[in-house]
């Protein structure tokens, strides 16, 4: 039995890493914290990656780091993917130098967020080949914000709104409280 259930999760694992979209809320989420399950998406190999709505708040992470070649990563319409403010990490979004053929985008009102006063760049690309940012509204105090060195070969960067934190609100969640008086 024990080896009929292991057999069965390397069959999903094998068919979740060949799958060629994934939402990123299918390896979990969490409030306060969902580093592992956005970096575990991106890890799995598909070659879309859809960041997708949680009715329960923002993707909160420390830093996650698009190692894949050739893949799309897709942040849903009035999605933030919000820095935590305690992180040491170098950038929130990473792409290591040798990875090709990445597009990073928003869907109409996609932000990525660092906390007031972080001053750490929000995307860094170390390097790679055809890299593609857009349509996103990047969040930020700080002064390299997408932050690239003259080595990266055919890096388009196109439709980007930058913003300030005072001027980007965090969610509200009146819903989710009980308001009667």
């Amino acid at each position: 039995e024990t080896v009929a259930r292991l057999s069965e999760l390397k069959r999903k694992k094998a068919a979740e890493s060949n799958a060629s979209m994934v939402k990123a809320s299918s390896f979990g989420w969490n409030a306060e914290d969902s580093t592992a399950a956005l970096q575990a998406a991106i890890d799995s190999g598909a070659r879309k990656v859809i960041v997708d709505w949680r009715d329960e708040g923002d993707w909160v992470v420390s830093s996650v780091v698009l190692r894949k070649s050739n893949q799309e990563i897709a942040i849903a319409d009035g999605v933030t993917i919000r820095g935590k403010a305690d992180s040491t990490a170098d950038a929130l979004l990473t792409i290591p130098q040798g990875v090709t053929n990445v597009f990073l985008h928003g869907i109409v009102t996609a932000a990525i967020a660092v906390e007031n006063g972080d001053r750490r760049p929000v995307i860094q690309i170390l390097g790679g080949e055809n890299v593609a940012v857009t349509d996103l509204t990047i969040v930020s105090d700080a002064c390299d914000r997408i932050k690239f060195p003259d080595t990266v070969k055919n890096l388009k960067i196109d439709s980007i709104i930058y913003k300030k934190p005072h001027d980007w609100p965090k969610r509200r969640y009146s819903h989710l409280l009980n308001l009667e008086r």
